[in-house]
């Protein structure tokens, strides 16, 4: 991730009162005209896609990728001493500042929030906890800092989660990942922006994290 977030807007789950309804085209036209911010949709459901489509939502993500990195390779980097280090407190390596202020915040939500640090650099990782199917214990990835560090500390971050119950993680894709062990299935959630394109790995501050109370899918 290079420098600071820019601004974005999460917007979902919007309602007009039945009496004001007239203008809700409108009202949403106005909410979405900032030409500076980026507006995301991460939990549209299928008979809304069509409606944030004609108000002119690109989709950036299709699917979601299904990964076991516990079974992944170790990094093959030459220096593969990585420290998993509690996401709330200030790694040993260099960092971005921003970063270490969104691990607090999202501990605060409940996720898991962790560095791996290496002697050259931390890398922050944010994980929101779920269950798959109703009944499988498992992560959402929330945060990286790019999907290729995800891939490059797979099998440390793998482990780290297995010790505490939490073997499959899904991550927004648009097709398989390599250097994961694990499966993609297209159409499963898939991600709409406005604005500039999101890129994947970040759902940080979103519904998803920040109203864990709101009823979803049971499905994967």
């Amino acid at each position: 991730m290079d420098g600071a977030p820019r601004v974005r807007c999460h917007v979902t789950s919007w309602y007009v009162e039945p009496e004001f309804r007239l203008y809700a085209t409108l009202f949403i036209s106005k909410a979405l005209r900032n030409k500076d911010v980026t507006y995301i949709n991460v939990s549209a459901r299928p008979a809304t896609r069509p409606i944030i489509k004609a108000q002119g939502f690109l989709q950036y993500s299709n699917g979601q990728f299904l990964a076991f990195p516990a079974l992944s390779f170790w990094s093959k980097s030459k220096d593969n001493r990585v420290e998993i280090v509690a996401g709330d407190l200030s790694p040993s390596a260099p960092f971005e500042p921003h970063e270490l202020e969104l691990l607090k915040a999202h501990t605060r939500y409940g996720c898991i929030c962790l560095w791996c640090v290496t002697p050259d650099r931390a890398y922050p990782f944010v994980f929101h906890q779920r269950l798959f199917k109703g009944f499988l214990p498992g992560v959402q990835l929330i945060f990286c800092r790019d999907i290729d560090s995800f891939v490059r500390f797979g099998g440390p971050l793998g482990l780290f989660l297995a010790a505490r119950g939490k073997f499959i993680v899904r991550i927004d894709s648009n097709g398989p990942i390599s250097g994961l062990t694990g499966k993609y299935i297209d159409g499963m959630e898939p991600r709409y922006y406005k604005g500039q394109r999101p890129r994947l790995g970040d759902l940080s501050y979103t519904q998803t994290v920040m109203c864990p109370y709101v009823r979803r899918d049971a499905s994967l």
